[in-house]
């Protein structure tokens, strides 16, 4: 009995030990998923708490050989490394989370490992075997129905033709992800998104929409304290304003970025701001500061193994050596640049050398050499921004936001049919009613003044209805015409969205001290000030045929025609000018004598080639860029308050027509050109009131 009973007490010891191993392994299994998450939370904010965190739920789930456990070990820190600028880590630990992942038939997570290794690819300079990557992740999220990995695959896509110059191509996979992420309100894909927009968008030259997208990524990295995105965003506005000429932003910004990335050790943004750094101390001229920028940047994105990078940082470099007359560095510089972005395709950057050493040779006088390199940097410049390249961006963004203004048309019209459908119920029930019931004459005649009363609520309700539609169709139909000048509208009817205007004289109007000056009016002062001012512009611009594209705040942009066109030639833009500053100089001389504050302008002009067309996705506008643009910018603003300033190319063309002062050279990209200043019109004050009658009206105004 004795060893019946000891039998028996072995039997439950073996048969307790057997179940405890489970039990702890259950327990460990829980262990590491809780920190997977926990290591998932301290990505946006920190970096190393998230690769430590991971490391410990790695050494957990192969204590206990949890495979799909050590997968996602390897997939979370495939992911963390990347940010964390380790790429060729990245790389292996993606590589064996896919692997894993793959083995054990977990098709949903291998295909976020071949995602991820896209991204990989691409950064470190193999584009098509990213692309090959994307197709096979691609396709097994549409197998899963898995639209949050769906709309990741759209935007590293668009990343890859965006690096290619296919700006057409990238909008749209952009727009894509943009609206399967709203549809499933998904805030990370929506900023991520919306960061590669706003990209594309300064890309393309038009800074305020990707402002616009860059400051919605910002307001969701904000929300969920993506420390990270917010150090993107700030880095990426930052160029915008250095591309804008706006240093002083641009410093702000930069150093924003600078200040997170380097707490984060976020490598990839790293190398971006002392890049545009690098950048911000050569405008300066501070070109020792530039050039420490420049190698740190150089040496982090050798470290990441970012070619795309490594070409910019040297095209960078080659603009500095140029700027302090060292050619034969700056020429080493960009053709190091240009064989880079030969190797991985990308044409923004081999754009960018080609340009560079056509300005070397020319400086050498190797005026053949110099020819080259300008035709070449030419034909990719047609390449990358070309009118039906920019005509397509601005079709797909537009066709975006009309998807969405009819999917509100949609809603409408099923209130619509609710509401018809509703009306036959309550007219079926009371035909029902009434043949039950018709005996019942008290019954019948309350029950009719009842239906009588809800039946012209809903008839009311529905003409209420139907009026609101017919009224936001029409809206919808006058909005070209409400936000563009007729000529423009006439064209996109004609020949579509956006134009080239191949030569053209710009002309910039500023503000002298604007913010300073509007603090000594009252509000109501102010506004009948600024309206009689720029009813006078307009007035005057009308009068010499000048085509005015923006009204700022504080300035005014308008155009001429080309150098050979009978309508408007650059004299004609000069004697705009010129009246405009006669004009504010009778403002001025009446506020004087009667002691009242006034406003001064500032002008600068420029001849040369423009690109113009219609932008913006919810706010259209007829606008204008390039160099041409960019130099007239600059020219009013290094101008004084009165003055009309001209560049080298506007000089050649009105020289014989205007008396003009030399003022010296001012820099552009990678050249310089010559300014003078118009300086005979102040004798000319007597022929003000000779613009037009409605100049003298609104001089009356101010009587």
């Amino acid at each position: 009995m004795r060893v019946i009973y000891t039998i028996f007490i072995v039997v439950l010891a073996c048969a307790f030990m057997g179940f405890t191993p489970g039990r702890n392994s259950g327990d460990e299994q829980s262990k590491v998923n809780e920190l997977i998450e926990l290591s998932t939370a301290y990505r946006f904010s920190d970096i190393h708490k998230s690769i430590t965190t991971i490391d410990q739920a790695m050494a957990i789930a192969q204590k206990i050989d949890y495979k799909g456990g050590i997968a996602e070990c390897y997939l979370k820190k495939g992911q963390y490394l990347f940010n964390n600028g380790s790429q060729k880590e990245s790389g292996e630990n993606l590589q064996k989370a896919a692997d894993i992942f793959k083995k054990i038939d977990a098709k949903g997570k291998y295909a976020v490992c071949l995602k991820e290794l896209a991204d990989y690819y691409n950064t470190t300079g193999d584009p098509e075997k990213a692309k090959d990557l994307i197709k096979q992740s691609s396709a097994i999220a549409a197998d899963l129905q898995d639209n949050s990995l769906q709309a990741q695959c759209e935007i590293a896509s668009g990343i890859i033709d965006m690096n290619a110059g296919k700006f057409a191509e990238a909008t749209a996979h952009f727009l894509n992800a943009l609206k399967t992420a709203e549809a499933i309100k998904n805030d990370e894909i929506i900023m991520n998104s919306c960061r590669e927009l706003g990209n594309l968008n300064s890309f393309q030259g038009n800074v305020p929409l990707s402002n616009e997208y860059f400051q919605r990524a910002l307001t969701i990295d904000l929300k969920i304290g993506n420390k990270l995105g917010m150090a993107d965003v700030y880095c990426n506005i930052g160029s915008n304003f250095l591309t804008l000429g706006n240093q002083q932003e641009a410093m702000v910004n930069i150093k924003k970025s600078l200040e997170l990335a380097r707490s984060l050790n976020y490598k990839p943004t790293l190398a971006l701001d002392l890049l545009n750094m690098g950048y911000c101390l050569t405008y300066q001229n501070d070109y020792d500061g530039a050039k420490g920028q420049l190698d740190e940047a150089e040496k982090v994105f050798e470290e990441l193994k970012d070619k795309h990078g490594q070409a910019e940082v040297l095209n960078a470099k080659g603009y500095l050596f140029a700027k302090t007359h060292d050619f034969d560095d700056a020429a080493k510089s960009y053709l190091a640049s240009a064989d880079i972005a030969k190797e991985i395709k990308a044409n923004d950057q081999l754009k960018t050398s080609y340009e560079g050493l056509a300005y070397i040779f020319e400086q050498r006088k190797d005026y053949e050499a110099a020819y080259k390199f300008q035709k070449l940097a030419q034909g990719l410049s047609n390449e990358l921004y070309n009118a039906s390249n920019t005509q397509m961006v601005t079709k797909l963004q537009l066709s975006y936001d009309f998807e969405k203004m009819q999917e509100q048309q949609r809603i409408q019209q099923q209130l619509k049919d609710k509401i018809n459908e509703s009306e036959r119920k309550r007219e079926r029930y009371f035909r029902y009613f009434l043949a039950v019931l018709g005996f019942m004459a008290i019954v019948l005649a309350a029950s009719a003044f009842v239906a009588y009363r809800a039946n012209r609520k809903a008839k009311e309700l529905l003409v209420e209805k139907n009026e609101l539609i017919t009224k936001e169709k029409e809206r919808a139909e006058r909005i070209l015409s409400d936000i563009i000048p007729a000529e423009i509208e006439d064209k996109i009817k004609e020949s579509g969205i956006g134009q080239i205007e191949n030569f053209a004289t710009v002309m910039f109007i500023d503000f002298f001290e604007f913010t300073k000056t509007e603090q000594k009016f009252n509000p109501v002062d102010l506004m009948d000030e600024l309206d009689v001012i720029f009813k006078g512009m307009d007035d005057i611009s009308k009068k010499f045929k000048l085509e005015t594209l923006k009204t700022l705040s504080d300035g005014y942009l308008c155009i001429g025609g080309s150098a050979n066109s009978m309508d408007c030639r650059p004299e004609d833009v000069v004697n705009a000018a010129i009246k405009i500053q006669l004009f504010m100089n009778e403002i001025k001389m009446k506020h004087i004598k009667e002691g009242q504050p006034f406003f001064e302008m500032r002008i600068g002009i420029h001849t040369g080639q423009i690109a113009g067309g219609i932008v913006g996705v919810r706010t259209i506008t007829a606008d204008i860029w390039g160099e041409a643009v960019h130099a007239a910018s600059l020219m009013e603003k290094m101008a004084n308050a009165g003055e009309i300033r001209v560049s080298e190319a506007t000089f050649q063309l009105v020289r014989t027509k205007f008396e003009t002062v030399y003022c010296g050279k001012l820099k552009l990209s990678a050249k310089e050109i010559e300014v003078y200043q118009i300086s005979n019109f102040k004798t000319e004050i007597s022929n003000i009131l000779s613009v037009s009658d409605n100049a003298n009206k609104l001089l009356n105004r101010l009587n």
